[in-house]
């Protein structure tokens, strides 16, 4: 219910302007007021939807909002950065970006991390969310190398290898 509002609202108002009032809703917490954020803001650090509550990640329509507007997001920033500064300075910083990006979207994943709502699909090692699958492979084909360096540097966990290996078919080739 919360995603198609949030659809309606996207089609009647301007898009940004609809993403900064989900994206400081979503940020806010029951202890806090919403921080504003322009979309400026947004634009140039995307990752800052990372820190809402994992509480709200459990929920499908709220997960499919965060991340749509990350995705539209991601895009935006990709276009400052590359035309802000030099090309080796915006490969790296975008590979970064995407690295936590996939980190933290595989390890949700790969725990068992209590996806609920229609958009799960059981399989033998859980249930797992078809938008977030989609996120993680579209980084995944846009930045070679992403896997490799996530196995060499950050990830021990074999429950996020075996995860990426059965539901992320681009890792295969970034070996």
């Amino acid at each position: 219910r919360a995603e198609k509002l949030f659809m309606i609202c996207r089609s009647m108002y301007s898009s940004s302007e609809v993403d900064v009032a989900a994206a400081g809703a979503i940020l806010a917490t029951s202890k806090t007021q919403p921080k504003f954020h322009s979309y400026v803001a947004l634009c140039k650090d995307p990752l800052v939807l990372l820190k809402s509550s994992a509480a709200v990640w459990k929920y499908r329509g709220i997960r499919c909002i965060i991340l749509r507007i990350l995705q539209a997001l991601l895009s935006a920033n990709e276009c400052l950065v590359q035309s802000s500064v030099t090309a080796s300075v915006a490969a790296e910083y975008l590979a970064a970006r995407d690295m936590i990006l996939f980190r933290s979207l595989v390890y949700a994943c790969s725990s068992r991390f209590v996806f609920g709502g229609g958009d799960t699909v059981d399989t033998l090692h859980g249930k797992h969310c078809a938008m977030c699958v989609s996120m993680i492979r579209s980084c995944v084909s846009k930045r070679r190398g992403l896997v490799a360096a996530l196995i060499k540097h950050d990830l021990s966990n074999d429950t996020c290898i075996d995860w990426i290996v059965e539901f992320i078919p681009e890792s295969l080739l970034d070996a």
